[in-house]
């Protein structure tokens, strides 16, 4: 069974159209349409598995892949504007670099969109890519069975230079932890805020609540505690002479 048909049955009424061919590296760019059981817009390559990646034994389960974009329903990618049109444009450039370059793809693989990177849109700041194993298609696409062949989609996510920093501080292990902490997946978010560098709101006032126990907790280490005054030790003013 071919990749493309394969992939109908496991998304059922789902509408595939294939946007481009690239005759050098023989692959397609294709969209499948979002439906009411499936609402999202996927931008998959067909035809990257057909060659090995050049992968070491301890990443042979990488060797065949296949790239996708996930894209919200209301994203009007048949529309040729810089806003809509980057995830094909982009998906074509990408696709190309493992055959052209010689190297391989694998999950935590960060490229940068452009030289010197640049951010994807008006709406979009985020100017590199992270590949990562599916999330949101977890159960769809985390492997595929086609020709005996093992396929493994890596999801295109977009992110900022700050997460890129903090990916290359820490790990992309530790970033994607992050990422998926904050209940973020492979779907494209123009709204999306960086998970890094910046304190969410609803832990500022434990920060807050901390900070004055704190200053409570040294006042009396420091004053041995003279401020305090119990109750017994205050003494009843004389009474006035009669």
């Amino acid at each position: 069974m071919e990749l493309m048909e394969q992939l109908k049955s496991v998304f059922k009424d789902g509408e595939i159209v294939t946007v481009y061919k690239n005759k050098v590296y023989d692959y397609t760019i294709n969209i499948l349409k979002p439906t009411k059981n499936q609402p999202y817009t996927l931008v998959f390559t067909d035809g990257l598995s057909q060659i090995p990646q050049a992968v070491s034994e301890k990443h042979e389960e990488f060797k065949y892949i296949e790239l996708y974009f996930c894209l919200p329903d209301y994203w009007k990618i048949d529309e040729n504007t810089a806003e809509f049109n980057w995830p094909i444009k982009w998906l074509n450039k990408l696709a190309e670099l493992p055959q052209k370059n010689g190297s391989w793809f694998g999950p935590g693989d960060t490229i940068p969109a452009g030289n010197p990177p640049k951010a994807l849109s008006e709406k979009l700041a985020q100017n590199h890519f992270i590949l990562a194993e599916p999330m949101l298609f977890k159960n769809e696409l985390t492997s595929v069975q086609n020709n005996n062949k093992s396929i493994k989609y890596l999801a295109v996510v977009p992110i900022y230079q700050k997460e890129v920093d903090y990916k290359l501080r820490n790990s992309a292990k530790v970033f994607m932890a992050k990422y998926q902490l904050n209940k973020h997946n492979e779907l494209v978010d123009n709204y999306r805020e960086p998970v890094v560098g910046k304190m969410k709101f609803k832990y500022m006032w434990l920060v807050a609540v901390t900070v004055l126990i704190l200053i409570a907790v040294a006042y009396v280490l420091f004053t041995d505690g003279s401020w305090v005054h119990d109750a017994n030790e205050i003494s009843t003013p004389p009474l006035p002479n009669q």
